[in-house]
């Protein structure tokens, strides 16, 4: 016996969430990951630097990449059905791995005090977040190409029947 939406010779067809529904999941996507990226290391940066504390990155660099990316994300979730989400997902990534790396290339934090100063590095957490992104990135190549050569054929895979 068959649930009523299987086929006899291949998976249960997908259910995808309505446009509402996920433009509501796709903000949310946004403003965490623009809060996350974007929002708190500037409150961060902004509220060190009269505590002698100096990174070698305006406080608005990243804000405005936290944004980006975080518009971006949220773009790449509401439109993950579509052939959009392989491009959005590669676009994000670049933007990502841009940002890790402007954040790469000042990857020490200057403490000054009265009596010397103090310099911590974070290099090397900030290149496995490089690797992370790009293979995030790579997997956005892979759904856009697997999304040209296979259309419609990952949905069932990303939206399961219930």
């Amino acid at each position: 016996m068959t649930d009523s939406g299987s086929t006899p010779d291949g998976p249960l067809p997908a259910q995808i969430p309505s446009l509402p529904r996920r433009i509501a999941r796709g903000a949310a996507v946004a403003i965490g990951v623009a809060v996350g990226s974007g929002f708190i290391p500037y409150y961060l940066l902004t509220h060190f630097k009269p505590a002698s504390v100096g990174f070698g990155v305006a406080a608005t660099l990243p804000l405005l990449l936290g944004i980006a990316i975080g518009l971006i994300e949220g773009a790449a979730t509401t439109l993950r059905p579509t052939r959009l989400y392989g491009p959005l997902s590669i676009l994000s990534g670049l933007v990502g791995i841009g940002y890790l790396y402007v954040i790469f290339q000042n990857s020490t934090i200057h403490v000054s005090v009265t009596s010397g100063g103090l310099s911590i590095g974070f290099g090397l957490l900030i290149l496995l977040l490089i690797l992370i992104t790009g293979l995030a990135m790579v997997a956005g190549v892979v759904t856009l190409a697997e999304d040209l050569a296979h259309p419609g054929e990952r949905l069932p895979f990303d939206y399961p029947a219930r």
